[in-house]
């Protein structure tokens, strides 16, 4: 039982640490884009006035902003757990695990 409480309360950790991570990450990808391109921030790169480079530039700075969003979470949440309960965060399956298992 203290598993399956243990693995909501890391979830809900990992919620609470995403939050703040998500914003900073936010603004960063918004000052990455203008440092690479002037203009406003690309908000939508499907649009067919849109230019190739645009869309391109866009989708890596978005990309590599999203990978650093989980990754901070993660290890933060990880870090924040050991901290304050002493121990191993429990286990929890990546999206990815849970498609292999199937």
């Amino acid at each position: 039982m203290w598993n399956a409480i243990s693995k909501v309360m890391y979830r809900i950790l990992t919620v609470l640490v995403a939050i703040p991570v998500t914003r900073a990450v936010s603004r960063m990808v918004t000052l990455a884009w203008r440092a690479a391109r002037p203009q406003n921030p690309q908000h939508n790169a499907w649009r067919h006035d849109t230019r190739i480079i645009d869309a391109i530039t866009w989708s890596m700075i978005v990309g590599a902003g999203r990978a650093t969003r989980r990754l901070v979470t993660t290890k933060a949440s990880a870090e924040l757990w050991r901290a304050v309960i002493g121990t191993e965060p429990p286990p929890v399956a990546s999206k990815r695990a849970k498609m292999g298992a199937e």
